[in-house]
């Protein structure tokens, strides 16, 4: 089931299917996680369940493909969170996106996990440009971004409403 593993041999990346609701789920209800994304904690096991088959079906729309993962820590033998690549086929674009259990945070995980999914893109899409939002409280993510040469692009204010105030976002790219 392994997809993804990385020169360190610290991380796999396995392709996001519903069973491994049941490994994330626990992880999933970390709050910290969702302090800057308008999600919340999955309400219910089944409900995660029901996220991932929809993820793993992906897009109605021919000219987007959705790839998702796992992010698995061998040596621990846990489930940390989970990656996405939405794949915009017209534009050569690769929206990326992370969730990292804020346990693992500091720890180079999250670096790691999305410099092995950017790898692992560039040989199947070349010439693509990689895009990542992200709100412009989220100092980590931020500082995640620009270690894997990431370059703030744009300001979009009033990017969202969510949790009780405005989301102002920056658009990152690296190509």
């Amino acid at each position: 089931m392994i997809a993804l593993k990385n020169s360190k041999e610290r991380l796999s990346l396995e392709k996001l299917k519903p069973h491994h609701a049941n490994h994330l789920y626990e992880m999933m209800l970390d709050k910290n996680m969702y302090n800057y994304i308008p999600d919340d904690p999955p309400p219910s096991l089944t409900t995660l369940q029901d996220k991932y088959t929809m993820l793993e079906n992906g897009s109605l729309r021919e000219e987007e493909l959705w790839l998702n993962y796992a992010v698995f820590i061998l040596k621990e033998k846990v489930y940390i969170g989970t990656l996405q690549a939405t794949v915009l086929t017209r534009e050569r674009v690769i929206l990326v996106a992370y969730l990292i259990n804020s346990k693992y945070w500091g720890k180079g995980y999250g670096v790691e996990a999305l410099n092995l999914m950017l790898k692992s893109l560039d040989r199947e899409y070349k010439n693509y440009r990689y895009q990542a939002y992200t709100d412009t409280r989220n100092f980590r993510s931020k500082k995640l971004l620009e270690k894997l040469d990431f370059k703030c692009i744009d300001l979009i204010k009033d990017a969202d409403f969510f949790k009780g105030s405005t989301s102002h976002e920056y658009l990152y790219e690296k190509i």
